[in-house]
């Protein structure tokens, strides 16, 4: 555009003269006014445009980050899987077969400081004995620990607990869900005690399984479902089957008599 004034040339988008300043005149400057003006909207177009793509980026950037981090999540954590029990599935021994009649259910439901017993002294042909039972509940109390027991007992007139061997369960030392294992032996009125700890550590409620055998004369040999065994000899014939519980509550279900065939 050729400026009337000095002869200058100017920008077709120019309003004044670049050389002197003064205002563009005539259809010149409208359309120089048009173009500037188109000028401006398509670099405002292309402005909101850059403006939507950069956001659309970030979008994308920040829903694949949290796609990445929840896959991370899941990898992270392997879905539930069973774990086998310690102390295995509480069955009885192959060859294990139970009498008729001869089931129990005991619930052993023990105050504080008190003890519960349950004796059964009509054997008749049995020679070996399958329980499951738990440990359901720990008492507290200043004199009395909670102890548990199942075993055989011998022949004898006074006090139940003497001459009699069997598992006894108490509670790991600062431990309110873990026991301790072990086979007690007592005898000639608890002048004679033996103590045999199992490697087995049941944990309170934990259902565990235990088979008795005492075919053998003076012989008791105890099973248990993780495959742990103790053989104890005993002086005196088996005469009855015990169990007790003290300051807690033992649950035994079932209890069968029976044998073992060999």
């Amino acid at each position: 555009m050729t400026c009337a004034s000095c002869g200058a040339q100017n920008p077709s988008y120019a309003i004044h003269c670049i050389s002197c300043g003064k205002p563009l005149v005539g259809a010149d400057v409208q359309s120089a006014q048009a173009q500037s003006k188109t000028g401006w909207w398509i670099a405002g177009c292309l402005g909101l445009g850059l403006l939507v793509f950069v956001g659309m980026v970030a979008a994308v950037v920040v829903a694949i980050q949290n796609l990445a981090k929840e896959a991370e999540r899941t990898s992270s954590a392997p879905p539930p899987r069973a774990v086998a029990s310690p102390l295995g599935n509480p069955v009885p021994l192959p060859g294990f077969v139970g009498l008729p009649g001869q089931n129990q259910y005991l619930d052993l439901d023990t105050q504080d400081g008190h003890n519960s017993s349950w004796r059964h002294a009509e054997l008749g042909n049995a020679s070996a004995l399958f329980a499951v039972f738990r440990v359901v509940r720990l008492g507290a109390h200043p004199s009395w620990r909670p102890a548990f027991f199942i075993g055989v007992q011998g022949p004898t007139a006074v006090p139940w607990y003497n001459h009699w061997v069997g598992l006894r369960l108490t509670p790991v030392s600062g431990s309110t869900a873990s026991l301790v294992a072990e086979i007690d032996v007592v005898g000639n009125d608890r002048r004679h005690y033996e103590r045999h700890f199992l490697k087995v550590h049941p944990d309170l409620d934990q259902r565990v399984g235990i088979t008795i055998d005492w075919h053998t004369p003076h012989s008791v040999l105890f099973t248990l479902s993780n495959g742990e065994t103790q053989r104890i000899e005993v002086p005196w014939p088996v005469a009855s089957v015990v169990a007790s519980a003290s300051t807690g509550e033992m649950e035994v279900n079932p209890l069968v008599l029976g044998t073992l065939r060999r």
